[in-house]
């Protein structure tokens, strides 16, 4: 079966013409016949790849390239990639800007690696010096980017401040329901960071409630250091008590 075969008819297909259709196809047929390598899903997932995962990923990807300022230029990182969602999918538009896919576990990404490497190559040739691969911890990588993104990383607000050296421009993590409330607002205040908005994406609204959550620095020109993984874990603990 394809995607499109086995997207939901409720899926607003608009979203889709922003992407490379072929790619994206390309794309998914790797996400299903290395599902079982890599352990990317679920088994009651695994039937819900076009839906739950795919089409989800795409949505969050068209509305950070329709953020101001986000253009073919544009730096973006996306922590904690696994199989390349969202991440991959940037090299998957038209347009793609520039992505970086960090990881510290090399059983998925590597897959991932491998699958890009063996795309034709005309598309190599477009994608030459926009895809990066890195393996390594968030808490220990080092870069700059104008876009910091995360889908299945750890929960708010833990996974932001894990990600905060990173920043130069807006972070943008996909979420359900929107996390914000007082208690994380203050915890991220503490951190150097804020909410700058909340957007529920009404396309997904089939799949249930989806929201981007748009942070920034609160001094824009400040250079926030790498939180210790040790200080998140009891950060996390401590909110759960």
């Amino acid at each position: 079966m394809s995607f499109l075969e086995d997207l939901n008819p409720a899926a607003d297909r608009t979203i889709l013409e922003l992407f490379d259709g072929q790619a994206i196809e390309s794309f998914y047929s790797f996400l299903r016949e290395k599902n079982d390598i890599g352990g990317f899903f679920s088994k009651g997932d695994f039937e819900r790849i076009a839906d739950r995962h795919l089409y989800e990923s795409l949505a969050y990807v068209a509305r950070i390239m329709s953020l101001k300022g986000v253009s073919r230029e544009t730096k973006i990182l996306d922590a904690g990639s696994g199989p390349g969602l969202p991440g991959y999918l940037f090299t998957c538009l038209k347009e793609p800007p520039y992505v970086t896919l960090l990881d510290s576990s090399r059983r998925r990404l590597s897959l991932l690696e491998e699958f890009h490497r063996s795309l034709p190559p005309e598309r190599l040739q477009r994608l030459k010096g926009r895809v990066r691969f890195q393996y390594a911890r968030a808490e220990e990588s080092k870069g700059d980017y104008d876009i910091v993104t995360a889908r299945a990383l750890i929960p708010f607000p833990f996974n932001a401040i894990l990600l905060r050296h990173l920043l130069k421009g807006q972070m943008a993590l996909a979420t359900g329901p929107s996390p914000v409330t007082p208690e994380s607002e203050k915890l991220l205040q503490q951190f150097g960071l804020m909410v700058e908005e909340s957007c529920p994406l009404a396309e997904l609204d089939f799949i249930g409630e989806r929201h981007l959550l748009l942070l920034r620095k609160k001094n824009r020109t400040s250079t926030l250091q790498p939180v210790p993984w040790k200080t998140i874990q009891g950060l996390r603990a401590a909110s759960e008590k």
